[in-house]
Protein backbone atom coordinates (compact mmCIF):
# COMPACT_ATOMS: atom_id res chain seq x y z
CA UNK A 1 0.00 0.00 0.00
CA UNK A 2 2.85 2.42 0.84
CA UNK A 3 4.51 1.81 -2.54
CA UNK A 4 1.22 2.41 -4.37
CA UNK A 5 0.71 5.63 -2.39
CA UNK A 6 4.20 6.90 -3.28
CA UNK A 7 3.77 5.98 -6.95
CA UNK A 8 0.40 7.76 -7.01
CA UNK A 9 2.09 10.87 -5.61
CA UNK A 10 4.80 10.59 -8.28
CA UNK A 11 2.44 10.33 -11.26
CA UNK A 12 3.37 13.08 -13.67
CA UNK A 13 6.76 13.53 -12.03
CA UNK A 14 9.61 11.56 -10.46
CA UNK A 15 9.76 8.85 -7.81
CA UNK A 16 13.24 8.88 -6.24
CA UNK A 17 14.14 5.78 -4.23
CA UNK A 18 17.35 6.40 -2.30
CA UNK A 19 19.29 3.35 -1.11
CA UNK A 20 16.88 1.24 -3.16
CA UNK A 21 18.74 -1.96 -2.29
CA UNK A 22 17.37 -1.56 1.25
CA UNK A 23 13.88 -2.34 -0.06
CA UNK A 24 14.68 -6.00 0.43
CA UNK A 25 16.71 -7.07 3.44
CA UNK A 26 17.44 -10.64 2.36
CA UNK A 27 15.71 -13.72 0.94
CA UNK A 28 13.26 -14.01 3.87
CA UNK A 29 12.06 -10.40 3.57
CA UNK A 30 8.54 -10.91 2.22
CA UNK A 31 7.57 -7.27 2.83
CA UNK A 32 10.59 -6.07 0.84
CA UNK A 33 9.82 -8.46 -1.99
CA UNK A 34 6.22 -7.28 -2.03
CA UNK A 35 7.42 -3.67 -2.24
CA UNK A 36 9.66 -4.51 -5.20
CA UNK A 37 6.92 -6.51 -6.93
CA UNK A 38 4.45 -3.63 -6.46
CA UNK A 39 6.97 -1.10 -7.79
CA UNK A 40 7.72 -3.25 -10.85
CA UNK A 41 4.02 -3.72 -11.57
CA UNK A 42 3.33 -0.01 -11.28
CA UNK A 43 6.31 0.79 -13.52
CA UNK A 44 4.75 -1.46 -16.17
CA UNK A 45 1.10 -0.48 -15.65
CA UNK A 46 1.90 3.25 -15.49
CA UNK A 47 4.68 3.26 -18.11
CA UNK A 48 5.33 6.82 -19.26
CA UNK A 49 3.33 8.35 -16.41
CA UNK A 50 6.25 8.76 -14.01
CA UNK A 51 9.99 8.37 -13.86
CA UNK A 52 11.49 6.09 -11.24
CA UNK A 53 15.07 6.72 -10.16
CA UNK A 54 16.70 4.15 -7.88
CA UNK A 55 19.91 5.33 -6.22
CA UNK A 56 22.53 3.93 -3.90
CA UNK A 57 26.08 2.70 -3.54
CA UNK A 58 27.35 1.16 -6.78
CA UNK A 59 28.13 -2.36 -5.53
CA UNK A 60 24.87 -2.75 -3.61
CA UNK A 61 22.84 -1.37 -6.52
CA UNK A 62 24.51 -3.79 -8.95
CA UNK A 63 23.66 -6.70 -6.66
CA UNK A 64 20.09 -5.49 -6.16
CA UNK A 65 19.43 -5.03 -9.88
CA UNK A 66 21.01 -8.41 -10.68
CA UNK A 67 18.79 -10.09 -8.07
CA UNK A 68 15.64 -9.76 -10.18
CA UNK A 69 15.22 -9.84 -13.96
CA UNK A 70 12.33 -7.38 -13.68
CA UNK A 71 14.66 -4.88 -12.06
CA UNK A 72 17.29 -5.43 -14.73
CA UNK A 73 14.86 -4.79 -17.57
CA UNK A 74 13.25 -1.71 -16.01
CA UNK A 75 16.37 -0.08 -14.57
CA UNK A 76 18.47 -0.39 -17.69
CA UNK A 77 20.06 3.06 -17.73
CA UNK A 78 22.82 3.63 -15.22
CA UNK A 79 24.67 6.75 -14.21
CA UNK A 80 27.71 6.31 -11.99
CA UNK A 81 29.03 9.35 -10.18
CA UNK A 82 32.74 9.44 -9.45
CA UNK A 83 33.84 10.35 -5.95
CA UNK A 84 34.70 13.98 -5.36
CA UNK A 85 38.47 14.43 -5.41
CA UNK A 86 40.40 16.16 -2.62
CA UNK A 87 40.21 19.55 -4.37
CA UNK A 88 36.41 19.30 -4.64
CA UNK A 89 36.07 18.18 -1.02
CA UNK A 90 38.16 21.16 0.08
CA UNK A 91 35.99 23.50 -1.99
CA UNK A 92 32.82 22.12 -0.39
CA UNK A 93 34.42 22.71 3.01
CA UNK A 94 35.32 26.31 2.06
CA UNK A 95 31.73 26.95 0.96
CA UNK A 96 30.41 25.59 4.26
CA UNK A 97 32.76 27.96 6.07
CA UNK A 98 31.66 30.92 3.97
CA UNK A 99 28.00 30.11 4.62
CA UNK A 100 28.67 30.32 8.37
CA UNK A 101 31.03 33.33 8.12
CA UNK A 102 33.97 31.23 9.26
CA UNK A 103 37.46 32.04 7.98
CA UNK A 104 40.42 29.73 7.56
CA UNK A 105 43.79 31.08 8.62
CA UNK A 106 46.45 30.55 5.91
CA UNK A 107 47.95 27.72 7.97
CA UNK A 108 44.49 26.19 8.49
CA UNK A 109 43.88 26.36 4.73
CA UNK A 110 47.02 24.28 4.16
CA UNK A 111 46.07 21.83 6.92
CA UNK A 112 42.55 21.51 5.50
CA UNK A 113 43.85 20.73 2.00
CA UNK A 114 46.26 18.15 3.44
CA UNK A 115 43.43 16.65 5.51
CA UNK A 116 41.23 16.15 2.43
CA UNK A 117 44.14 14.76 0.40
CA UNK A 118 44.61 12.11 3.10
CA UNK A 119 40.88 11.48 3.40
CA UNK A 120 40.51 11.04 -0.37
CA UNK A 121 43.57 8.83 -0.82
CA UNK A 122 42.47 6.60 2.09
CA UNK A 123 38.79 6.42 1.18
CA UNK A 124 37.03 3.09 1.33
CA UNK A 125 34.13 1.53 -0.52
CA UNK A 126 31.56 3.38 1.60
CA UNK A 127 33.11 6.83 1.09
CA UNK A 128 30.34 9.38 1.53
CA UNK A 129 31.58 12.32 -0.59
CA UNK A 130 29.90 15.53 0.61
CA UNK A 131 28.54 13.70 3.68
CA UNK A 132 32.19 13.15 4.68
CA UNK A 133 32.76 16.91 4.40
CA UNK A 134 29.71 17.57 6.59
CA UNK A 135 31.06 15.21 9.23
CA UNK A 136 34.54 16.77 9.09
CA UNK A 137 33.04 20.25 9.28
CA UNK A 138 31.12 19.36 12.45
CA UNK A 139 34.18 17.75 14.04
CA UNK A 140 36.40 20.72 13.16
CA UNK A 141 33.85 23.14 14.64
CA UNK A 142 33.74 21.06 17.84
CA UNK A 143 37.54 21.11 18.02
CA UNK A 144 37.49 24.87 17.40
CA UNK A 145 34.94 25.33 20.21
CA UNK A 146 37.21 23.48 22.61
CA UNK A 147 40.11 25.71 21.54
CA UNK A 148 38.02 28.86 22.03
CA UNK A 149 36.94 27.69 25.49
CA UNK A 150 40.62 27.22 26.39
CA UNK A 151 41.35 30.78 25.23
CA UNK A 152 38.45 32.12 27.32
CA UNK A 153 39.64 30.19 30.39
CA UNK A 154 43.18 31.53 29.96
CA UNK A 155 42.44 35.09 28.85
CA UNK A 156 38.90 35.71 30.11
CA UNK A 157 37.57 36.43 26.62
CA UNK A 158 38.02 35.64 22.94
CA UNK A 159 37.97 38.07 20.05
CA UNK A 160 35.43 37.87 17.25
CA UNK A 161 38.32 37.02 14.89
CA UNK A 162 39.39 34.13 17.11
CA UNK A 163 35.84 32.84 17.29
CA UNK A 164 35.30 33.03 13.52
CA UNK A 165 38.70 31.72 12.38
CA UNK A 166 39.74 28.10 12.06
CA UNK A 167 43.33 27.25 12.91
CA UNK A 168 45.42 24.20 11.93
CA UNK A 169 44.93 22.49 15.30
CA UNK A 170 41.17 22.42 14.64
CA UNK A 171 41.84 19.78 11.97
CA UNK A 172 43.47 17.40 14.45
CA UNK A 173 40.42 15.21 14.62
Amino acid sequence: ELVNKQVNLALGSILFVDEAYALKQGPQDDFGQEAIDTLLKRMEDDRGKFICIAAGYTKEMQEWIASNSGLESRFNKKIEFEDYDATSLAEIFRRKCKKEDIELSPAAELKMCEFFENLYSGRGRNFGNAREVNNVFQEVKEKQSERILDIIEREGDATKEQILTLEPEDFEI
